[in-house]
């Protein structure tokens, strides 16, 4: 967010995601924003966040399943490569995890 500042008070064009789009068209204060954020991400709004949030609690409760999913994620799509639904069928302890 400090960077997203910084761009808009250099006159910087600024692209982005949600967050972006809130601070440059200023549609919101920042305290709501936070706000907002937090219970997107972490309330459980929707089932999306919800799973999420649960599945990161229970990976961290069990750390060999989280270093097995790490490995698994790993072995199958290298180090630094962001997964997308195609990658599913490679990761068959992540699809366990989100069931």
């Amino acid at each position: 967010m400090k960077e997203i500042n910084e761009q808009l008070e250099r006159g910087a064009e600024v692209t982005g995601g949600l967050l972006t789009c809130l601070l440059v068209n200023q549609q919101m204060a920042l305290q709501e924003i936070y706000a907002n954020m937090t219970e997107m991400l972490l309330a459980g709004v929707d089932t999306t966040s919800f799973t999420l949030s649960w599945s990161a609690y229970l990976l961290a409760k069990n750390p060999n399943v989280q270093s097995a999913v790490h490995k698994e994620v790993v072995r199958n799509l290298g180090a630094h490569t962001i997964p997308t639904s195609e990658d599913l069928s490679k990761l068959p302890l992540i699809r366990g995890v989100l069931k």
